[in-house]
């Protein structure tokens, strides 16, 4: 049997329990501390970073692991995040020293500014780092622990979009313990998106349950989309960039304008998400941000969350923009003139939803600005 020695993000129950598989009793954990080391918080991500410090020690849980498998679990998700097994001593509560295994990156980070604190970590980043490792130990048999390293932004930016979902639907009136029934959850596909199947069977409004069907969805993230209009000009500025879904799907002309629109980033508001946005793709700052409407971008097929801005800047004051290249960016900007811009959406000339939702919220409030 192998004792572990637990600290960081893995002294969270509900995380230690997805990345096992199973429930953990209280006192299967005994107190314990490494010396000479510390954990510091990496701003902007749900993970720690480890250091050398002498001095210093980590606290911490030793658990014994109930077999091989349970350790083969805890490797493939620690090596993810670039973390192997190392053979240390540790002192538990009684003063008493054992020899564990620690799971550590192979060179120690020098000492940031911001130690770890587990309450706040917690508080912060606890829910999310559950819902990635829900992702993450779907995927034991699929991908590798390099694979999943590649992946993370990925599955970060899902996880926290789970976790704004059920934020968003507190006041929801069903009970779903009730009226919907998971048989099997199938996980297909987890790159920067992730393809996932259930088979379920939901109430229908005549109060009996549907036929168990097999349903799948694109699981996307949660989204900022952002019209910047300049109300001197009169006009508002778009991007153009390839898409290659229009292609996939046989759209000849697969180059479609759009408002600035990005991934909002775990963490991350969609309003700040909007600024760096605009920031990164138009090069504009933006002196004041509306709020449009947050919506399904298209619930039958995927679970993507859409919160939608127009947003007042100068633009005159505008910058290169373009995108980021580590991104496979290539973005056009373009400046059009409000009547050219109704113009375009009467004909068909812009076909992007986004882009004719929030021309038309400020079609109804350009005048307060003008």
């Amino acid at each position: 049997m192998s004792e572990v020695f637990l600290c960081g993000l893995l002294t969270h129950l509900p995380l230690l329990e997805k990345v096992l598989g199973r429930t953990v009793a209280p006192n299967e954990l005994t107190p314990a501390k490494l010396a000479d080391h510390a954990i510091y918080d990496v701003p902007g991500q749900p993970v720690v970073m480890y250091c050398d410090q002498p001095g210093a020690d980590i606290s911490g849980m030793v658990i014994p692991l109930a077999d091989a498998s349970e350790l083969a679990r805890l490797a493939f998700y620690q090596a993810g995040y670039g973390l192997h097994p190392t053979p240390l001593v540790v002192t538990l509560a009684d003063g008493a020293k054992t020899e564990v295994q620690v799971f550590l990156p192979q060179e120690l980070a020098a000492a940031t500014s911001v130690p770890f604190t587990n309450q706040h970590w917690i508080a912060y980043w606890g829910d999310i780092a559950v819902a990635a490792a829900d992702e993450i130990m779907a995927q034991t048999t699929q991908l590798t622990p390099d694979q999943i390293a590649g992946r993370l932004p990925g599955i970060h930016i899902r996880a926290a979009s789970f976790v704004a979902a059920q934020a968003r639907s507190l006041g929801a009136t069903r009970d779903l313990t009730h009226d919907i029934v998971v048989h099997q959850r199938h996980r297909k596909y987890s790159n920067f998106f992730a393809a996932e199947e259930m088979d379920l069977q939901y109430r229908r409004y005549d109060g009996e349950m549907s036929e168990v069907m097999n349903r799948g969805a694109q699981m996307l993230g949660q989204a900022a989309v952002v019209l910047p209009y300049d109300p001197k000009a009169d006009a508002v500025l778009m991007v153009e960039q390839f898409r290659a879904p229009l292609f996939m799907g046989g759209d000849r002309d697969p180059w479609l304008w759009q408002p600035v629109a990005g991934l909002v980033d775990p963490g991350e508001s969609p309003e700040v998400a909007a600024h760096r946005e605009v920031i990164e793709e138009a090069g504009l700052e933006l002196s004041q941000l509306f709020p449009v409407a947050g919506t399904y971008s298209s619930p039958g097929a995927n679970s993507d969350f859409v919160s939608l801005f127009v947003g007042l800047g100068d633009f005159s004051t505008r910058a290169a923009g373009g995108g980021l290249a580590e991104e496979g960016e290539d973005i056009k900007v373009g400046i059009v003139g409000f009547d050219d811009l109704m113009e375009g959406i009467d004909t068909g000339r812009y076909r992007d939803m986004q882009l004719v939702l929030t021309s038309l919220w400020l079609a109804r409030h350009r005048h307060r600005w003008r």
